[in-house]
Parts: C-alpha cells; structure tokens; sequence
C-alpha cells in the first residue's frame, strides 16, 4: 500500500508541475508576443531621397488644397461663425490640417534645417486651433481665428515653399529622430506631465510614423495615402503606430478642446495614458535605424 501510495503522490507531483511549467510557458509566450511587431526600422534617407519625398509631399499638397473653396470656408466661418459652414466644408478643413501638417512633419524629417518655413509652420499651427474649434463647434472663437487665418492666407504661397528647402543627408536625418527619440524617453520618465509634453511625444511618434509612411505608400500616381485605418499595403510597424497615433489623437484633441474652453492650459499635468504608455515604450525598446 505505502508502494502504491508513494507512487500515486509521485504521479500527481509530476502532473503539476507538469501543468504550472505549461502555464508559465504560455505565460512567457503571451509576454513575447504582446505585439506582433518585433522591431521598427528606420530606414535613412540620403540626399536624393530626401529631395524625392519632400518633392512628392509637396505635390500631394498642393494637387489637394483648393485655396478658393478653403478662402471661402474661412470667409464664412470669419463672417457668421459655424453657422453657415456646411458639411462638406468641415470635412474640406480636416483634410486640408492633415494634408499640411504632413507636409511640416516632411520638412522636419527630410530638409537639412529639420524645420518648416516659417510661415508656413505658423499657418499650420493656427489651422489646427481653427480645425480643433470647429470640431467641438466653437463659434465665436472660430470667428476670430477664421480673420486672422485669412490674413495669413494672403502672405502664404503654397506653390514656392520648397524655393529655400535644402535637402538632408543620412548623418541629418538620423540626428534628427536620436533628438527625436531622446526627447520622448525625457518625457516617457515622467509619472505626470504638461499636456504640451504629452503632445509632444504625440508629434514625436507622428513624424516617426509620417516618415515611415512617407517611404512605404507612395503609389502609382506619385502621391502619398494618408489613410488613417488598416490597409493591405500597410506593414506591421505601419499599422502599429498609424494605431498609437490615432488613439494619441483621440487624447489630445480632448485635452485641445478643454484648453479652448479655458478649463485648463497647456502646463496642466495630467497622466500618460497606461495602455499608450506601453506602446511608445515598446517602440523605444526596439527601434533600430538601417542605412
């Protein structure tokens, strides 16, 4: 009996821990495979390929913006608030903020200086209040905003912004995302921080993702699809920031809407998203850069 009974505990000792090394194993094999994207390559551009894709943003730019309906738009909005815009136009006003922040995210990956003009940097930040204020129907601050959109509307030539642009080399662009990167790891240590730093490691992620898409999704036609959801040609690490800067966008444009209403400021503290914090961070531990 003691034979049998020596025999039977034997038996259900190795069953357990058996079952408590699969559970681990799976456990381990759950924690690898939290995303599917292993690493993301930064693929560096020399100077002719700087100059390729700053040429074709430029293009998609201005082959998109029709300046009389988007002088138009802003006319209405500067003379009877949102009232009169209609439907068409709001959707005109986003895409025209997408189109042109692309284009600023293009001059700070791929010109020598890593900057935009300045005018134009400063037109694409004051559209993006405008679109944020007539997202959330803000209408007497849109009005406002709308007048002296106009006025830079009228010193800003869309068709001669490249005049001055110099292209960047390899050594220049790999510079510019380590300060990129940099930066977000500065901000990421943080427990809380200002909703402007949260929205910098928003554009940090933008211009990373941009660049890659920049790379990725030129077509046939010579131009750059900006398509924010899932597509076929889409790669993994795509895919997986085109997500992270959704979901950031989401977060900002929130915080963008309160800042309009005068609830809080830009040096508000506020936390980091948990669920967007192990994204950036799973980013950070496995970019890489090829040349």
């Amino acid at each position: 009996m003691n034979v049998f009974k020596t025999l039977f505990i034997l038996m259900l000792t190795l069953l357990s821990l058996n079952v408590n090394a699969e559970a681990l194993s799976c456990k381990d094999l759950f924690a690898d495979k939290e995303y599917d994207v292993k690493e993301f390559v930064i693929n560096l551009n020399g100077k002719k390929e700087s100059t390729r894709l700053l040429n074709i943003a430029h293009v998609n730019l201005i082959s998109n913006a029709d300046v009389i309906e988007l002088k138009t738009a802003l006319l209405t909005i500067a003379d009877s608030g949102l009232t009169e815009l209609t439907r068409e136009q709001v959707v005109m006003i986003n895409k025209f903020r997408q189109d042109t922040s692309f284009m600023r995210s293009v001059f700070q990956t791929n010109s020598k200086e890593h900057i935009s003009p300045r005018k134009y940097a400063t037109f694409v930040r004051d559209f993006g209040h405008l679109k944020d204020m007539v997202n959330i129907n803000e209408g007497a601050q849109a009005k406002d905003a709308a007048q002296k959109l106009l006025l830079k509307f009228a010193q800003l030539d869309l068709d001669t912004l490249l005049k001055d642009i110099k292209p960047a080399s390899k050594k220049s662009v790999k510079k510019y995302f380590k300060a990129v990167i940099k930066n977000t790891r500065r901000i990421m240590k943080k427990y809380s921080m200002e909703v402007d730093e949260l929205h910098d490691v928003r554009k940090n992620m933008r211009d990373i993702l941009r660049f890659m898409q920049a790379q990725n999704e030129l077509n046939g036609d010579g131009k750059i699809n900006l398509s924010a959801g899932e597509r076929s040609d889409d790669t993994a690490q795509i895919d997986f920031l085109k997500k992270l800067n959704r979901k950031l966008g989401e977060v900002c444009d929130d915080y963008a809407a309160q800042i309009i209403r005068g609830e809080i400021t830009d040096t508000t503290l506020v936390e980091f998203p948990e669920k967007m914090r192990s994204r950036v961070e799973w980013f950070l531990e496995r970019y890489r850069f090829e040349e």
